[in-house]
């Protein structure tokens, strides 16, 4: 045993040799000189050694060092040894210690601040889902304002086509009314035209009736002047009641052909009016239908733009929408939850709030549009109303004017009856005053031959006068049988006899 410890101490001192750092071992004094003596214990063992090199050679083995000391020297020998060794180990051990305090230092340290840094990563990480679940919620309160927002805008969209429908039926009712107002204006004019010419032939009717009717009484005043005149030829044997019975038939004959002329023109002005306004009722009607099918097929039209337009808006905002929805929102609530690398930093907003702006702007502005559309259709009402007024009074105006026309006509009418029955009875009254006259005349001359006859032998101063006061007695008397527009005619001429 001691020889392997004296060899491990060997290698121990040429190791530290190499080492200055190292504690220097001291060996006691083993030279000869000794006399086994204990050696100066502040000799340092290389003094020793060199002692010994000098003693014994360079030969240091174990054996030959403790073959040159003494069985005390061995033993102060190991017992130094192991002192030194035993001082080395406790060295080496309060340096262990010290680096295992150190150590242990270092890891409470290092635990104290993994336990900081878990607690401020909890704190991060229970921050973050707070933060998290605000805006989950913030996301669905968000969702549901969303919808709410679309199914706003999907019903203004609705009742904005609702509109534009009723607004356009509205304007095609309008421009119905427009066009059978213009219509009626244009009826109305006509019929206005037509009675402004009826009226100006009734009154030149008249007045040519009335022409007529005083020239043939003046004719027939002449005629009866002619007549008297004949009757008192005839009474005085001077001519026959032939021509002026001829003369009076014929201007009778005449006044009747007048008035046949007359009502024959007024019925053929009646036809013709009938006629035209059956012509321009026909045309009205088929304008009328033609406008009605165009205007059907472009509300069609219009309707079916306007449907598709509405479905395209509808399409493109719900597209942005959902496409904006599913840009800002999670993707699956399940997914691992990662921390942000720092506070504030990779922050969900959940919608993007210009949209949500531009939303309620337009769903604003969609608003405003209906008002104004409603506004729009109770004015538009409003003016049809006025214009189904006008053209009511229009229609009043028209049907007071065709009152008129009608008994501005049934009095030409009766007034051209009244002067017909009176040419009637007139001529009537003449043809019995004429037979009268015709037959009195052939008895007065009969009765004047036979007095003449008679008294012709007696002298001729007598039957002048008798001539004289029969043909005064019946002129006077057929002159007071004549009618009366005859007796104004022959007064009006200054004809007194």
């Amino acid at each position: 045993g001691n020889a392997g410890y004296l060899s491990r101490l060997a290698a121990r001192r040429r190791t530290l040799r190499h080492r200055p750092e190292a504690t220097e071992m001291r060996f006691p004094d083993v030279t000869p000189g000794g006399g086994g003596a204990a050696a100066d214990p502040a000799t340092p063992v290389g003094k020793a050694d060199d002692a010994l090199a000098l003693a014994h050679g360079d030969d240091l083995t174990v054996e030959s060092v403790l073959q040159s000391l003494s069985p005390t020297s061995v033993k102060s020998v190991i017992s130094r040894a192991a002192a030194d060794a035993v001082a080395e180990l406790q060295s080496r051990l309060v340096a262990a210690e010290r680096a295992q305090h150190a150590a242990e230092d270092r890891a409470r340290a290092a635990k104290r601040a993994a336990a900081a840094a878990d607690k401020a990563h909890d704190a991060e990480r229970r921050r973050w889902q707070t933060h998290f679940d605000r805006v989950q919620r913030e996301t669905e309160l968000v969702k549901v304002k969303v919808d709410a927002v679309k199914a706003e805008h999907a019903s203004n969209l609705r009742e904005l086509v609702r509109r534009n429908e009723d607004l356009a039926a509205v304007g095609e009712a309008l421009e119905r009314e427009r066009e059978a107002r213009a219509r009626c204006e244009e009826r109305l004019r006509k019929a206005r035209k037509i009675e402004r010419d009826a009226l100006e032939k009734v009154a030149a009717s008249e007045d040519s009736l009335e022409l007529a009717l005083a020239t043939n009484a003046e004719r027939a005043a002449k005629a009866a002047r002619r007549a008297r005149k004949s009757a008192m030829d005839a009474a005085s044997g001077a001519g026959g009641w032939d021509e002026a019975y001829a003369d009076v038939k014929e201007e009778l004959d005449a006044l009747r052909e007048t008035l046949q002329r007359r009502e024959a023109d007024a019925a053929q002005l009646a036809r013709r009016a009938d006629a035209a306004e059956a012509r321009a009722l026909a045309a009205e009607n088929a304008a009328l239908a033609a406008d009605a099918n165009a205007l059907a097929n472009e509300v069609k039209e219009l309707r079916a733009s306007q449907s598709s337009m509405a479905h395209e808006v509808a399409m493109e905002v719900t597209a942005r929408v959902v496409e904006e929805v599913g840009g800002s929102t999670p993707t699956k609530a399940s997914a691992a939850i990662a921390a942000p690398s720092a506070p504030g930093g990779n922050r969900d907003r959940g919608i993007d709030p210009a949209h949500h702006a531009l939303l309620v702007g337009q769903s604003h502005r969609n608003r405003a549009e209906i008002e104004r559309l409603t506004r729009l259709h109770d004015e538009r009402g409003e003016r049809l109303r006025e214009l189904t007024e006008e053209l009511k009074g229009e229609r009043d105006a028209r049907a007071d004017a065709e009152d008129k026309a009608r008994a501005a006509e049934a009095t030409t009418l009766r007034l051209m009856s009244l002067n017909k029955n009176l040419l009637d009875s007139y001529q009537k009254l003449l043809d019995e005053k004429a037979n009268d006259a015709v037959g009195q005349g052939l008895a007065e001359a009969a009765a004047a031959a036979s007095s003449r006859r008679r008294t012709r032998r007696d002298g001729v101063s007598s039957d002048d006068d008798a001539d004289h006061d029969g043909g005064d007695g019946g002129g006077r008397r057929r002159a007071s049988h004549l009618p009366r527009v005859a007796t104004l005619a022959h007064s009006r001429d200054g004809g007194g006899g």
